[in-house]
């Protein structure tokens, strides 16, 4: 995903232990430092004794996960993005919310709205609801974490940059399991092969999967035997090697990168990236040179250049 913010791990050399740095846009106090300017340079997350494990940034907030399982969200809160039980403006502190499952897992951010994985598997999101990407039907804003389901087999989750759509992997042993997705499909990023809309999870049949991320209206992920497979928009060649292609709308029928079998990828709003073999590949939209290969154009995977 991308956002006009990122956060990072700053790692102490004594200890395992991580701290999170954000920079860019502050907004909404979505950096965490007590509110300021836009920072060109990470600045430090301030959270008075907390420690944290795992990170998830949206549209003007972020969420974090401590070493207790516990929740911890800051910035924007307008569309009840931190999922606090209210909506109100700004929090540019690192704040504890309490609701919703005992212990959290993964947290993710998106546009208006967060989901997370709790350490019993289960789902939760909230937040905006206006595409059904919340995953408990068609309703208003969830101002709480709400369990999507009753399945207690949650893996992995991922949450798209723009437009309201939400996919997760359900999978017990972590070597393939059952895609899930939900939410907004008006191109196709839901991989159903139609543009209907689902409000609640759809099972994507026909593979079994490793990995899953969502970009603005696109969708990658990494099939049990290592394949990458794209769909959604085309629009920049981030989905499919046919410069033809406006959209690809059924799994499996499209990979940008024919024949690779990557271990990670990631997907932004019209590029993706992905790593195989200890080298970073990137693809789609150049412009602002976001592929790292000292070019700004619209490409098919290349390998990025490795910082001198």
């Amino acid at each position: 995903m991308m956002w006009s913010e990122g956060c990072t791990w700053r790692r102490a050399t004594a200890t395992p232990r991580t701290t999170p740095s954000c920079w860019g846009d502050d907004t909404a106090g979505q950096l965490g430092n007590g509110g300021g300017p836009a920072s060109m340079t990470p600045v430090a997350v301030t959270a008075t004794g907390a420690t944290f494990t795992a990170l998830g940034g949206g549209a003007l907030f972020t969420c974090a996960i401590d070493t207790d399982s516990e929740r911890w969200c800051w910035g924007n809160n307008s569309n009840a993005e931190l999922g606090a039980g209210g909506v109100d403006g700004q929090h540019p502190s690192p704040e504890l919310v309490d609701g919703g499952p005992a212990g959290w897992r993964v947290v993710d951010g998106a546009m208006s709205y967060g989901c997370g994985i709790a350490t019993d598997d289960t789902l939760w999101c909230w937040g905006a609801n206006g595409s059904g990407q919340l995953g408990g039907g068609a309703g208003p804003t969830q101002q709480a974490p709400q369990q999507v389901g009753g399945a207690t087999d949650w893996y992995q989750l991922a949450t798209d940059a723009q437009v309201g759509a939400t996919c997760g992997i359900r999978d017990d042993a972590g070597d393939g399991g059952a895609l899930y997705c939900w939410g907004n499909n008006d191109h196709y990023q839901l991989g159903t092969g139609d543009q209907t809309p689902h409000d609640t999870p759809f099972e994507i049949v026909g593979r079994q999967w490793l990995r899953i991320d969502l970009g603005a209206a696109n969708a990658c992920g990494i099939d049990a035997t290592g394949a990458l497979l794209c769909w959604g928009s085309n629009r920049s060649l981030q989905t499919a090697d046919d410069p033809y292609r406006d959209h690809v709308g059924t799994i499996p029928s499209a990979s940008p990168w024919p024949g690779a079998t990557p271990e990670h990828v990631a997907v932004g709003y019209e590029h993706t990236c992905a790593i195989e073999g200890g080298q970073v590949y990137c693809w789609g939209d150049g412009s602002y040179g976001q592929l790292g290969d000292g070019n700004r154009a619209t490409r098919l995977p290349r390998p990025v250049i490795p910082p001198p």
